[in-house]
């Protein structure tokens, strides 16, 4: 679920100062982008293409910069076969990356002590 190397790059070897910034962070996206995937699976139906492609993008951005890969590669998909998907299927890799995004964290906690789980 979550790629070891881009996750250390963040946080392995942070000082005091760089810890605290490190866990306002993860604090930050744990309630930002749970509440987004969830939206989104709320409005799917509502969307256009345009709209939905540029939330997933930026939903991708967010969870696959610290590593969450796991999480990102169900958004690329939507974000590039959004118009093309039933609407069962995006409702799936919409719960899928919200499943996997969760799993993620919890790694990144389990792995980091200093980013302190809620």
């Amino acid at each position: 679920m979550l790629d070891t190397r881009l996750a250390d790059q963040w946080f392995a070897g942070s000082n005091a100062e760089d810890q605290a910034l490190d866990e306002a962070m993860i604090t930050t996206l744990r309630k930002d982008v749970g509440p987004r995937l969830a939206k989104l699976r709320d409005n799917a139906g509502k969307l256009t293409a345009e709209q939905a492609k540029g939330e997933l993008h930026a939903l991708r951005g967010a969870v696959s910069s610290i590593g969450l890969l796991a999480c990102a590669r169900p958004l690329r998909e939507l974000e590039r076969d959004w118009t093309t998907l039933a609407a069962s299927t995006r409702l799936a890799k919409l719960t899928a990356a919200d499943s996997n995004f969760t799993t993620g964290v919890a790694e990144l906690y389990k792995r980091f002590p200093h980013l302190r789980e809620p």
